[in-house]
């Protein structure tokens, strides 16, 4: 994980569109590791659109999942279904960022 977040750290959050991350990246670690890495990120980038993905179904417990802020697929998946969550998601993401600011 501290790879990942230091290369897009390096590269900046606008150059994704979105990002998919499993939940559960390290066994051994600590458990869902990717759901710790959206709420660090979605803090510093809330335009930045995220897809979690978990075969474990104690994720739908999740504050983050549970209210549908962020795009949630349960595995198996197919890539239909992957395709639809990365569209609908840089999609409401940039539709957000259109908005005026309060």
């Amino acid at each position: 994980m501290a790879e990942a977040e230091k290369y897009l750290t390096e590269m900046g959050s606008d150059n994704f569109a979105a990002i998919i991350t499993d939940m559960n990246l390290d066994p051994i670690a600590r458990k869902f590791e990717g759901y710790a890495f959206f709420q660090r990120w979605q803090a510093k980038h809330p335009d930045l659109a995220f897809i979690l993905v978990s075969g474990d179904p104690s994720a739908w417990d999740l504050p983050a999942i549970r209210s549908r802020d962020v795009c949630f697929l349960a595995k198996p998946f197919n890539f239909g279904d992957l395709l639809v969550a990365v569209q609908s998601s840089v999609k409401e993401r940039s539709a957000t960022s259109l908005l005026p600011s309060r």
